[in-house]
């Protein structure tokens, strides 16, 4: 009794085996199908972000820019307390 048991659940375990083996292709092509998915959602979201990130790129550039222009007028400018003084010297010069 014992032997026809045994083969009774290797029967049952070759009869899993062959049914999960007919179903993997299936489950494959949806794993495909979910990698495609993902993988152009993923290209989606980089091309999102690069241009996101060209844009603000961009925008650090120019304003890198305006912050060399005022650097470089700061540089050049005599600040208001030196003028304020120089003014006054001449004043009391006079």
């Amino acid at each position: 009794m014992r032997e026809k048991k045994a083969s009774h659940k290797s029967d049952t375990n070759e009869s899993i085996y062959e049914s999960h083996t007919e179903y993997t292709p299936k489950q494959e092509d949806s794993q495909e199908i979910i990698n495609a998915q993902s993988r152009a959602t993923l290209e989606k979201i980089y091309l999102d972000l690069r241009t996101e990130i060209k844009q603000k790129d961009d925008k650090i550039a120019e304003l890198s820019e305006k912050l060399g222009q005022a650097q470089e007028i700061a540089k050049n400018s005599v600040s208001l307390v030196e003028f304020k003084k120089s003014q006054f010297l001449l004043e009391e010069s006079k």
